[in-house]
């Protein structure tokens, strides 16, 4: 028979490793919890897709509407009861075909979370010396990019890998003082130019500036969907 002394030393022991696994228990649920965050009241905040973008091996020819490389469910991610509103300018000619299609989404007001800007400019150009010009007309773009777009006043801006061959970031607050990004990206001989960010109403209270994890992880989601659907056209 053992000392009572250490049957009670031993009682001790184990409820203070169940008191610790319970404490621990806890405290993990409560951190679990408090880093759950809903996504759906924040469109554009969900992270972007992290599988790579399909490598576009030939050149482009006519490009298809730019609202068609958004699918529905994307936009409905993205930005809630949109609809695209597409704007093409095609010039054939003898030695190059000049090609822009564009689309804006909007929603034609204010949502329960706020407003969202974004749009889609596919640009393409093709001839015997179309991959040479797309990639001097990229530099002259990323050169005079943060002069082109609506930003006044810029946060931050940045090259940026995974997007075609080059991507160029830029990002900040706009005229109404929505935070806004832009990414510039050429890929074979087409130049694409994505744009989203907004501001957030919170409780329907004034308008403020989405936070920048949205305005980024929004835009590359939509750049990554835009590049796929694009990687397939013929």
């Amino acid at each position: 028979m053992r000392p009572r002394g250490n049957r009670a030393l031993l009682t001790v022991l184990v409820v203070g490793v169940c008191l610790g696994v319970v404490a621990i228990g806890g405290i993990t649920w409560l951190n679990h919890r408090g880093s759950t965050t809903d996504h759906g009241a924040n469109p554009g905040a969900a992270p972007p897709p992290t599988t790579a973008v399909p490598a576009r091996k030939k050149l482009y020819g006519k490009p298809p509407s730019a609202c068609s490389l958004v699918s529905p469910p994307a936009l409905e991610s993205l930005y809630p009861g949109a609809k695209g509103e597409e704007d093409d300018v095609d010039t054939p000619a003898l030695e190059n075909d000049y090609y822009s299609h564009e689309c804006r989404f909007s929603s034609g007001g204010s949502g329960d979370f706020g407003i969202r800007f974004m749009s889609v400019r596919v640009y393409v150009l093709t001839g015997q010396h179309a991959l040479q010009t797309n990639r001097g007309t990229y530099v002259d773009d990323v050169a005079h990019l943060s002069r082109s777009v609506n930003i006044r006043t810029v946060e931050g801006q940045k090259a940026v890998r995974g997007y075609g061959e080059e991507a160029h970031l830029i990002y900040g607050l706009d005229s109404e003082n929505c935070r806004t990004a832009f990414l510039l990206v050429r890929t074979q001989n087409a130049e694409l130019t994505l744009k989203y960010g907004g501001c957030n109403s919170p409780g329907g209270m004034d308008l403020e500036p989405v936070d920048r994890t949205t305005a980024l992880n929004g835009l590359y989601t939509e750049t990554h969907e835009v590049l796929t659907n694009l990687a397939t056209i013929k």
